[in-house]
């Protein structure tokens, strides 16, 4: 307006530092109270695309994400700096009135920076002051609370104001681990091997073969099972009273698997007894997303994952407890964890025939396609194509079905169909584990790891173009953001693989003799190893 003259520019008592550079100075502050009025930026904001709009409508300058990465850590400090503090002892915060605009800020802030943010929300509310009664809206606190997320906030964008910048620094200086002392542990023989070729040995007359989703002690046991969330919604809502009657059961029918288990050795039995480690998890994450229309890897998928998971883990631990009043604390109990008849109860498995069997989707996984062939042990193939995604082209889109239905089975992925056959956004909802790029499927599986006792089995997909540096950068994330465990797959890495899209990867040799194709073993072959067919003729002949 006339009278603002199109900016306003509110200062505060600490801003002090920051009067230069809209070029006051103490007197003019002291003229103008908290607030100075400008015009002179008016041209440049509107050549950014800011947006004119009042809170709570007021969005990101459009195209943002088409900055220079350095105009884009300007803004953002600019923003911070104007809205943002640092909670003690906790996080960095952003708070807004505009729900949509703390979604953009979290996705810049993930896709420019690789800085993981969360969302909270705080309720309208009414405050009392000495001249009448503030009504505040409704806010959404963007929340940076990871130590490696606040160090590359610090180091990528920080605030304008020295005190800020102080405050910034102490957060860091309290989050960050230290090493106290330094013990000689001692000298102790230990034995590590990689069989390459079926990635399994036999290890004190057992047969092992590590899973991702169990950190276990010597001698303990897996006893897991898995909470259907393919079923849980209703009327495009999650159902949390079934989802609770489902966890309590589930962890009920584990602790009895504890008692009633036939052990192998003894020593097995001894350590399930003493500890009562049980692992309850669910299969079908990425049916349920679906459902609810939340993309896999997005922010709302996250704070999806920050609700449920919560609920998932207070409902197990709450069940453990009730069972604990009956029959007791686990035995090795020493008063170091909450009272609860199990040391652990969640884990988060993959799920792989289980899944198949209820057909729904593997664990906390993305599908793998949307068409693919599962290549199974026996030599038979097995073709799955995802229900919803058949559902919905039937429903939806009949008139060009047969060719969706084509593109989806040669590709596995919609990602680069024509947009005439299929809109975007049902493009985006049904990416698939190609798709979804590896830093987002870090993520989702971090976002489970705070609310999952044991560990988590989880594949990252990477392409067959994959390098070293790739996978050592999915390792890294997948450390700092606190994952115990992580495992990535290159497509084509193996000869036989178990998931394939379009046709099977299969290590075979077809005799020149006979024509017979014979199918080998895991890495042997042909070329550099004696083959010999049912008719005789050998492949190094």
């Amino acid at each position: 307006s006339d009278i603002h003259k199109g900016v306003e520019i509110n200062i505060g008592i600490n801003d002090k530092d920051i009067l230069t550079l809209f070029g006051y100075t103490e007197n003019d502050f002291n003229k103008c109270g908290r607030k100075v009025y400008s015009d002179e930026f008016t041209p440049l904001l509107r050549k950014l695309n800011f947006h004119a709009e009042v809170l709570p409508n007021r969005l990101m300058p459009e195209g943002v994400e088409y900055w220079s990465l350095k105009k884009i850590a300007s803004f953002l400090r600019g923003l911070f700096s104007a809205n943002g503090c640092i909670i003690k002892h906790h996080r960095v915060s952003f708070k807004t009135t505009c729900k949509a605009f703390s979604t953009q800020l979290i996705e810049l802030l993930a896709d420019k920076f690789d800085i993981t943010a969360t969302r909270g929300v705080g309720k309208a509310h009414k405050v009392k002051f000495d001249n009448g009664v503030y009504e505040c809206r409704e806010c959404y606190d963007v929340k940076i609370e990871k130590i490696s997320d606040i160090l590359k906030f610090a180091e990528k964008i920080g605030f304008v104001h020295a005190y800020k910048n102080a405050e910034l620094e102490e957060l860091i200086e309290e989050r960050s681990p230290i090493v106290l002392t330094v013990k000689n542990a001692g000298v102790r023989e230990v034995y590590d091997f990689t069989e390459p070729i079926s990635h399994w040995g036999i290890v004190e007359g057992i047969v092992v073969h590590n899973c991702g989703e169990i950190v276990g002690i010597d001698g303990s046991v897996c006893c897991l099972g898995h909470v259907n969330f393919a079923t849980i919604v209703k009327d495009g809502k999650i159902d949390y009273k079934e989802l609770e009657r489902r966890i309590r059961l589930g962890i009920r029918f584990l602790d009895n698997c504890i008692d009633v288990n036939k052990y192998p050795h003894d020593k097995f039995k001894k350590v399930a007894l003493a500890t009562r480690t049980i692992g309850l998890g669910f299969a079908g994450f990425a049916d349920m997303l679906i459902q609810l229309n939340i993309r896999y890897g997005s922010s709302e998928c996250i704070e999806l994952i920050d609700e449920i998971g919560k609920f998932f883990q207070e409902t197990s631990h709450d069940e453990s407890r009730n069972i604990m009043e009956t029959r007791g604390n686990y035995p090795a109990f020493e008063n170091k964890t909450p009272n609860r008849r199990n040391a652990s109860t969640n884990t988060i498995a993959p799920t792989g025939s289980t899944a198949m069997i209820a057909n729904v989707s593997y664990g906390v996984e993305p599908y793998f396609a949307l068409s693919f062939i599962k290549n199974c042990m026996n030599g038979k193939q097995l073709c799955y194509t995802n229900k919803y995604f058949e559902e919905l082209v039937e429903k939806e889109y009949s008139v060009n079905k047969a060719e969706i239905k084509a593109y989806a089975l040669k590709h596995g992925t919609i990602a680069h169909i024509d947009k005439k056959l299929l809109p975007d956004y049902v493009i985006d909802l049904y990416a698939t584990a190609h798709d979804i790029k590896p830093k987002d499927r870090v993520k989702v599986q971090a976002a489970w790891q705070k609310y999952i006792d044991l560990s988590i089995s989880s594949t990252v997909n990477l392409p067959e173009s994959a390098t070293k540096e790739d996978v050592a950068e999915i390792y890294r994330m997948a450390w700092e953001s606190g994952c115990k465990g992580i495992t990535v797959y290159r497509d084509g890495s193996r000869t036989a693989q178990v998931l394939n899209i379009e046709k099977v990867n299969t290590n075979s040799w077809t005799c020149e003799m006979c024509g017979k194709t014979t199918e080998l073993d895991e890495g042997i072959d042909a070329s550099t190893i004696c083959v010999k067919c049912s008719c005789g003729h050998k492949s190094c002949a």
